[in-house]
């Protein structure tokens, strides 16, 4: 089964706040949430892992490391 995190955790596990994250899905830097429940979201935490993995590749490949 896979976990998903609603958004105290993704604010823990991002380090950003609440209109960080938001933005961010908007502008499509971080992945977007997926419905829940009727009035509930969550993000697929095998989404978020992708995610950082993908910027610490970018962030090597910036810094030639």
């Amino acid at each position: 089964m896979e976990k998903i995190l609603r958004l105290p955790q993704v604010r823990e596990y991002t380090g950003f706040p609440t209109s960080t994250i938001y933005d961010h899905v908007k502008k499509g830097l971080l992945p977007k949430p997926i419905n829940i429940g009727p009035r509930a979201i969550g993000w697929r935490l095998v989404d978020l892992e992708n995610w950082l993995k993908n910027c610490q590749s970018k962030m090597r490949g910036a810094d030639g490391k």
